[in-house]
């Protein structure tokens, strides 16, 4: 059996009794302790395996047939328009499923950061700009001139 990610698609070989062998794919549910998109990935390499090329209509069925039984409940709660198409409903499952930032603590994270000692500036510019990036900062030059407790250690 040899596993491709985390998700669950899965190559078993058979041997079959004239020696052949061929492949018989598996396709886990979904968890939602993976991102869905490395399962909607599994989904579509597992379909082209197996099917060769699938049109949207059947790429949707095998998707509601075979994600689990904790997404059906949240697709049960889309809109009409967000689970119409496979596309849509793709879209719908990302955006259920994308990990929410808290911006409270993303602000307090960036306004009190400091830098490590002998830390290069470029590690300090990389961290302040992987921080900033995940706020939605109004004005934000005014903001973080105003707010911002960031300083850059210096050794004598």
């Amino acid at each position: 059996v040899v596993s491709t990610q985390s998700t669950g698609l899965r190559f078993m070989k058979h041997n079959m009794v004239s020696g052949v062998a061929t492949g018989a794919f598996h396709l886990s549910s979904y968890d939602t302790t993976t991102p869905i998109e490395d399962w909607v990935t599994d989904l579509e390499n597992y379909l082209l395996a197996q099917f060769g090329a699938v049109n949207a209509e059947r790429k949707k069925a095998a998707l509601l047939a075979s994600i689990g039984s904790e997404a059906k409940a949240v697709i049960k709660n889309f809109q009409p328009e967000q689970a119409d198409s496979y596309d849509h409903l793709v879209k719908a499952l990302k955006d259920h499923y994308k990990p929410q930032t808290n911006e409270i603590v993303e602000r307090n994270m960036f306004f009190n950061m400091y830098s490590e000692e002998e830390e290069p500036v470029e590690k300090l510019h990389d961290k302040i700009k992987n921080t900033s990036g995940k706020m939605q900062l109004q004005n934000s030059l005014c903001e973080c001139k105003r707010q911002s407790k960031c300083r850059i250690s210096r050794s004598n």
